[in-house]
């Protein structure tokens, strides 16, 4: 309680409740950092159905798609 994390986003320490689910490893409501925002992604890709249809979409970006690795050997992709 003495030492609230910074907030990036307000540029100042202090509590949030997002803050405090960082401290302890909990998944936050407003995810800020890459690992937060794929976690959030993964939870709401739950459904085969559903994540084939956001995997279509993101393939259809240039940026994302050019960033993966190629198939065979990354073990991403099954034959």
């Amino acid at each position: 309680m003495e030492d609230p994390p910074f907030n990036q986003r307000t540029g100042r320490r202090g509590w949030t409740n997002d803050g405090a689910k960082r401290l302890v490893g909990q998944r936050v409501d407003t995810p800020v950092s890459v690992e937060e925002k794929v976690q959030a992604v993964t939870d709401l890709t739950g459904d085969d159905e559903v994540a084939a249809q956001v995997a279509v979409t993101l393939l259809r970006r240039p940026e994302a798609a050019a960033t993966l690795p190629a198939p065979g050997g990354c073990g991403w992709f099954r034959s």
